[in-house]
């Protein structure tokens, strides 16, 4: 606790010292170093964040949630091709959480990959049934592959959550059409 106190009140270029000094074991180092990286994410600091936080898996490469956080600023910051692995990586070591797994599935959406963005929007949606947005993002992307049945099945149950959701409505219809189904169009 005095190492997390000291934290708050040390100047980065002391912080150096003040860790040689202490030498805190590794969980808790690479944990600091992954707090300073989300301070300077905060302060838009990208290449200090960046620094941080693979100074942060150098030191525990099991620290998931520095990977998260890495990630994040990968995609925050355009470098959509480096936070698919980064997110990869968080997934093995925390929990898979709807966040997690729907920056996940952005980045891969972002690289054109939309089986795997498919399968992870699928797995978030898993843990929040009643997320609108997120089944509009997997409807939207069955939508774009090709993937009719699919879309509509999606545009319905949304459209059950909100009757009269104009947009929902329309979109349904639309996929309802693709699909050869005219009959149910409306």
């Amino acid at each position: 606790d005095s190492l997390s106190s000291a934290f708050d009140t040390v100047s980065q270029g002391r912080m150096a010292v003040l860790l040689a000094e202490t030498q805190p074991p590794a969980p808790l180092l690479s944990e600091i170093y992954e707090r300073m990286g989300r301070a300077f994410d905060t302060l838009q600091i990208p290449d200090q964040a960046e620094e941080m936080f693979f100074t942060a898996l150098a030191v525990d490469p099991s620290n998931g949630k520095a990977s998260e956080a890495l990630g994040q600023l990968f995609l925050k910051y355009g470098h959509t091709q480096r936070a698919p692995a980064a997110f990869a990586r968080a997934g093995r070591f925390i929990l898979r959480t709807e966040t997690l797994l729907t920056d996940w599935a952005n980045a891969e959406r972002l690289n054109g990959q939309t089986a795997e963005s498919i399968a992870l929007l699928r797995e978030a949606l898993d843990k929040n049934k009643g997320n609108t947005i997120l089944r509009s993002q997997l409807a939207d992307l069955y939508e774009r592959t090709g993937q009719t049945k699919s879309a509509v099945t999606q545009w319905r149950i949304l459209s059950a959550q909100n009757p009269t959701d104009k947009e929902i409505l329309w979109r349904l219809t639309q996929s309802l059409v693709k699909a050869g189904e005219f009959d149910r169009a409306h």
